[in-house]
């Protein structure tokens, strides 16, 4: 009896160190104290996952989280860190982390500057935080490859990226410009986001709903396939939401009817949305969210773009051939312009003086003299056009042709068709990135994006987002 007694209290005191020791690994200790070497000491109990020096050098082949040195001044960094952040900066680091069920990884020094900066973000949200015990004292005290001064960026800007909607998912994607990386596909959305517009706080999303109105969009559905109607009735509603750049849904706003694309003033103080259905627009206030205004265009109004300096709004209206001026200072209809058959979407030069507009009904681009609202040439292109993006510099215009699953490269001093790219895939939105280097093609059978080099005319990356990409925005 005694014996059974004794490996009872045994298998009790086992139990307990076990527990102990997941805890202690699991919940550990910091306090914002900086000594004077400029480490932090840890006192206070907090919530995120210590891991050592072993078990972050067997995750790095596979790498699947955000890696962020957060010492300061500036240190050698471990292998494939992605940038470095101010470990008490954690608010302009939230900036750039918006899926807060993503992994993240910190590091510093000796582990007690990442404990500050795991605890901020774990008392913002984040769910999925990581710090490396010990920091670099152990890492390089085990004799681990380390990179130099100068080899990691900064933390990156939004410039830097691009902001995807992504339809049925009900989500919004990010993807690094520069990496090809897909910062997060679930950020919160409204339902069916087909549209999006960014400002520096905020992600506005449309939520594209196929009513009979709407589904007069596409009459002839391009490709001969039968339309899903009981999925497309059961997609979409009146709200666009508003999204801050940690993932929380700040506003939902009723426009009174589905939304489909966005456009954004220069200043980013007015959002614009199409709403198909009542065959207009909706003007929202981005300060206070709220909206301010709705101006009637044409039957089916469908794509939205603004001049460089802000004073115009161009809307294609898709059910009755023409694209409506709108005067953004008085908010007032100006004029309809006659296009071609069933025009898409729109694009305008790097100086305003010209729009672009892809016609889905006769495989046309017309080009648009903003000066007189003329229509000043037109050009064959593929079949069913449908996205289209002037280069920053004005000088090359890109045509998604949706069934020819190819883009079409014009030269805008000749106005001449002067390459065609193919792609394995339909494609429908595109957009150059802001420094003119490379092309964003989405194809929502592929659910990808295709990036295209826009000096060789070629695709360098495919970027898969396992879910349906639409407009684009950056």
């Amino acid at each position: 009896m005694n014996k059974q007694k004794n490996w009872i209290i045994i298998a009790v005191v086992a139990i307990v160190v076990l527990l102990g020791v997941y805890l202690s690994r699991n919940n550990t200790t910091v306090q914002q104290n900086n000594t004077n070497d400029g480490s932090v000491t840890k006192t206070e109990k907090i919530s995120y996952q210590e891991i050592s020096s072993q078990e972050l050098e067997d995750m790095l082949p596979n790498k699947d989280f955000t890696l962020i040195d957060v010492h300061i001044p500036e240190q050698v960094h471990i292998p494939k860190t992605d940038f470095m952040a101010p470990y008490n900066e954690i608010d302009e680091l939230v900036e750039v982390l918006p899926d807060k069920n993503a992994k993240i990884v910190l590091y510093c020094r000796s582990g007690g500057m990442s404990a500050v900066a795991a605890q901020a973000l774990v008392d913002r949200g984040y769910t999925n935080v990581l710090n490396l015990t010990n920091g670099m004292n152990e890492w390089q005290a085990e004799n681990r490859a380390t990179t130099p001064k100068g080899s990691v960026p900064a933390r990156p800007s939004d410039q830097e990226l691009a902001y995807i909607a992504l339809g049925p998912g009900n989500k919004v994607a990010i993807i690094d410009i520069n990496t090809g990386e897909v910062v997060t596909n679930s950020l919160p959305a409204g339902n069916n986001p087909h549209g999006i517009a960014v400002t520096d706080k905020y992600i506005f999303t449309s939520s594209s709903k196929m009513g009979p109105k709407e589904m007069l969009m596409e009459p002839d559905h391009d490709d001969g396939e039968p339309m899903d109607i009981k999925k497309m009735m059961s997609l979409g509603s009146n709200i666009i939401t508003v999204t801050d750049k940690q993932g929380n849904i700040v506003k939902k706003i009723d426009v009174g009817g589905g939304s489909h694309h966005m456009a954004i003033t220069p200043d980013k103080n007015k959002v614009i949305a199409s709403i198909p259905s009542q065959s207009g627009v909706v003007i929202i206030d981005t300060k206070t969210l709220e909206k301010s205004n709705f101006i009637k265009t044409g039957k089916i109004s469908n794509y939205i773009t603004v001049s460089p300096d802000g004073k115009f709004a161009y809307v294609s209206n898709k059910g009755e051939d023409t694209i409506s001026v709108i005067n953004l200072n008085t908010e007032k209809l100006i004029t309809n312009i006659k296009t071609g058959l069933r025009p898409d979407h729109i694009a305008i030069n790097n100086n305003g003086s010209f729009i672009y507009v892809t016609n889905g009904g006769d495989d046309t681009v017309n080009i648009i003299s903003t000066k007189d609202n003329q229509l000043t040439n037109t050009i064959k292109v593929g079949e069913s056009p449908h996205g289209i993006s002037a280069s920053p510099d004005g000088k090359k215009l890109y045509v998604a042709n949706s069934e020819s699953k190819t883009v079409s490269v014009i030269d805008l001093s000749t106005n001449k068709l002067v390459d065609t790219i193919p792609v394995d895939n339909e494609i429908a939105h595109l957009e150059v990135v802001p420094d003119g280097t490379k092309l964003l093609v989405n194809s929502e059978v592929a659910q990808s994006i295709y990036v295209i080099d826009t000096t060789t005319n070629k695709i360098i990356n495919t970027i898969k987002l396992n879910q349906e990409p639409h407009q684009i925005a950056f």
